[in-house]
């Protein structure tokens, strides 16, 4: 008898290897190469002048055999613990979590912070989150220039949300 290779293990080898075709080919991949604690990679932004950017994303991976979508395009992802959603947002820099379609090797995105500032009163009441992926808007793939720039728009609003918020309250307290 010899070991066997759990599901579970194949499907995050066949979902990463789905989710790193999607992407373009300059940005860069870092492993996390310490236990899996909600976290799987790092992406960093490339520039199309192959410039460095700084710009990071945290990475959850997340398979699904096939996703069932409802009628209006959307699934829900659900049974994430709290306290792993608690531990996304207390990151300073985008932490989203991709959904890998195994049957059509597509790709979704979701930006944690996002869905914790719809739900927030769950947030705070420490109930389980829903991430809701959107179909027509959510797909990321390096041959769709279109569906690249939506997701870095998504991006920059996740990374400047804060400082933004902060200039309009520094604003408001200014005119008063």
């Amino acid at each position: 008898m010899l070991p066997k290779r759990t599901p579970q293990h194949i499907s995050e080898t066949a979902s990463f290897k789905i989710f790193s075709n999607k992407i373009p080919d300059n940005w860069i991949i870092r492993y996390v190469t310490e236990r899996d604690y909600g976290i799987d990679l790092y992406i960093e932004l490339v520039n199309k002048d192959n410039e460095l950017t700084g710009d990071l994303i945290l990475i959850q991976l997340k398979s699904k055999k096939e996703i069932k979508w409802t009628k209006k395009g959307t699934y829900n992802l659900s049974g994430i613990q709290f306290s792993t959603s608690n531990y996304w947002y207390s990151f300073p820099i985008p932490v989203f979590i991709f959904l890998v379609d195994l049957k059509t090797k597509e790709c979704y995105y979701d930006p944690v912070k996002h869905e914790i500032r719809l739900n927030f009163d769950k947030f705070l009441y420490q109930e389980s989150l829903k991430y809701t992926f959107i179909k027509s808007i959510s797909k990321i793939d390096k041959t769709d220039e279109f569906s690249l720039i939506v997701f870095q728009v998504v991006y920059y609003i996740e990374s400047y949300r804060e400082r933004f918020d902060n200039e309009i309250e520094i604003g408001r307290a200014s005119c008063r």
